[in-house]
């Protein structure tokens, strides 16, 4: 069996006790709470105002969340003693260093809480928006959100169209004096009449009679 180097193992024991910090906070956060408001309404007369909130170590003094971070420590390298097998030498002198660690652990809870707490309505949104997608209500929503958006492109498409052709009326009327894309705004212009051509024929043939006639 290969031998873990001491570096190695260090840095392994520091993160795993920053993580158990961190962890017992959010423990303490989900059935802490809890446990000690009915222990505080089982053991006194007036009940907790449900504003007030503590657990073990959330909303507790930073000498109470470091004793519990020490006897945390403890705990775990008693652990590791016992069952891995580790060097007790070591471990005690570590238990200083290891208690710090689950200390700051324990001062990061409150993020790794609000992390935890995003994920979990993450989740529930995911596994809500499966769940409506198997009972087809997603697929309803989507198609009531698509004719009212088609609804408002077509107004749109309307307004834009109407105000185009009354842009283009105005010009043609300047131009024309006509509406181009409508009824005519002014009566139009009456056509010239074609000069009429007399018929010359019939005096064409009296003079002729009355040439034929002198001689």
């Amino acid at each position: 069996m290969e031998t873990i180097p001491i570096k190695t193992y260090i840095i392994y024991s520091l993160l795993v006790y920053f993580i158990i910090g961190f962890n017992c906070y959010i423990v303490d956060r989900v059935y802490g709470v809890k446990f000690q408001r009915k222990r505080f309404n089982l053991f006194h007369k007036d009940e907790l105002a449900p504003e007030e909130e503590f657990g073990f170590l959330y909303n507790r003094k930073l000498a109470v969340k470091f004793a519990w971070a020490a006897l945390i420590s403890t705990l775990t390298n008693i652990i590791m003693v016992v069952f891995m097998g580790t060097n007790p030498v070591v471990e005690v002198f570590s238990s200083i260093l290891d208690a710090i660690l689950v200390f700051a652990g324990i001062l990061f809870g409150p993020v790794a809480f609000m992390i935890k707490r995003g994920r979990d309505k993450a989740i529930d949104k995911i596994d809500e928006i499966h769940e409506s997608v198997k009972t087809g209500e997603l697929q309803e929503e989507l198609m009531f959100g698509a004719k009212e958006a088609f609804q408002d492109v077509e107004e749109a498409r309307n307004v834009m169209t109407d105000k185009v052709i009354g842009a283009a009326n105005s010009l043609v009327k300047k131009v024309t004096g006509k509406s181009r894309f409508g009824k005519e705004t002014e009566p139009q212009i009456q056509q010239e009449k074609e000069p009429v051509v007399e018929n010359t024929e019939e005096d064409d043939m009296e003079i002729l009679k009355k040439f034929t006639n002198r001689k």
